[in-house]
């Protein structure tokens, strides 16, 4: 069951770190924290094996993750849903001219 635990977390999470990140200090944050947990599972295989030890910092270092996952999602969306100049409907209805005005030269 633990083993699965691992596997199915780290597998999700290399897939999740694998995509793009809008914030690269957030990138950075997740690529330590799966590196946290895959060298905690590996100890725990081939040295550990301590359960009560162990455990507690498996749960913690995944809903880290999750967390972080969550985080990027949220923040992919809101990246979306703001965009950085109004759209020629949104400027008509606010009666602003959609259409730059350039400035011809003497």
């Amino acid at each position: 069951v633990g083993l699965c635990f691992f596997w199915t977390t780290f597998r999700t999470h290399f897939r999740i770190l694998r995509g793009d990140f809008q914030d690269p200090h957030m990138a950075r944050m997740y690529r330590l924290v799966l590196a946290m947990f895959a060298n905690q599972s590996f100890l725990f295989l081939t040295v550990g094996g301590d359960v009560q030890n162990y455990f507690p910092t498996f749960l913690f270092l995944a809903m880290l993750l999750e967390g972080l996952a969550k985080t990027k999602e949220v923040s992919e969306e809101s990246a979306v849903a703001v965009s950085p100049e109004p759209t020629p409907a949104i400027a008509v209805a606010a009666g602003l001219d959609p259409q730059p005005q350039t400035s011809s030269g003497p």
